[in-house]
């Protein structure tokens, strides 16, 4: 994910950013990473494949089912408290300090990608940004 325009930081995108992010530092922070310290491992990517979920909320839902199956399988191991594992309000308060990453990402990311999975709410990919075919045609093996 590129760098947000400074511009675009003041507006806090959720109740995170507006009463813990008063000072932007958070904000400031995430985008000078993005700025300085990442540049150069995007550079180092043969290709860049983005699996596009299809909103903010399909996130929410498939990390809250994540962090539900951890549960299961780690049943024996004592209660999700015990584990540390997240609910579903914990799970919401975390993903709200990566939610200003992922909506610039929905929007950025895409012209930056060789290829875009869109994906549908029930993780199924429902179509290629360019069509697979065409990918494959700029193959370096000519499949």
């Amino acid at each position: 994910t590129p760098p947000q325009e400074d511009s675009a930081l003041p507006d806090p995108v959720n109740r995170m950013e507006a009463e813990q992010d008063t000072d932007m530092n958070w904000r400031r922070f995430v985008n000078r990473q993005l700025r300085e310290v990442y540049p150069p491992l995007f550079r180092a990517l043969d290709r860049l494949i983005m699996l596009k979920a299809p909103s903010f909320s399909a996130v929410y839902r498939w990390r809250c089912l994540q962090e539900d199956r951890l549960a299961e399988q780690t049943a024996e191991h004592g209660t999700a408290a015990e584990q540390r594992l997240m609910d579903h309000g914990g799970v919401q308060d975390f993903l709200q300090h990566f939610e200003r990453l992922t909506r610039h990402a929905f929007r950025a990311v895409p012209d930056m990608a060789d290829v875009v999975l869109h994906m549908d709410p029930d993780h199924r990919i429902t179509h290629a940004s360019p069509p697979l075919d065409r990918l494959l045609d700029r193959d370096e093996y000519g499949q």
